[in-house]
């Protein structure tokens, strides 16, 4: 059975689309670095749309994904770690926006008036 190249491309596209967590902008797969104060956390986005989070306050994974050019992070609450250490809480997640270089990203405060600090991470890898 032959497939024209029209049926590839869109098995191309469906599977790109996978692969990429069915997000709807632009991916952070790597390695990213946030200082805040003493404490320094680093973050790996994997492609599978997972997150493995490392800090001085506590270790944990969770999930993310993009709209737009915002990043949304969640916390795997079975694993611990402390809410808050990447940002300020949107009902669970994690907001940030990206911005066009795509190498960094800064925390978005929630809407509810409360003052989370403002977290910046820092794409190395």
């Amino acid at each position: 059975m032959r497939i024209s190249r029209l049926s590839r491309f869109g098995i191309a596209a469906v599977l790109a689309a996978v692969i990429a967590g069915c997000s709807s902008g632009p991916s952070i797969v790597g390695t990213w670095v946030a200082k805040v104060g003493k404490n320094t956390s680093t973050l790996v986005a994997k492609p599978d749309g997972s997150i493995s989070v490392k800090s001085t306050d506590g270790n944990y994974d969770g999930t993310w994904h993009t709209e737009g050019n915002e990043v949304i992070m969640y916390r795997d609450l079975r694993q611990g770690g402390v809410d808050g250490s990447f940002g300020g809480s949107w009902n669970g997640a994690f907001r940030y926006r990206l911005n066009k270089a795509g190498n960094e990203m800064v925390s978005i405060p929630p809407p509810n008036g409360s003052s989370a600090t403002s977290v910046t991470l820092h794409k190395v890898g």
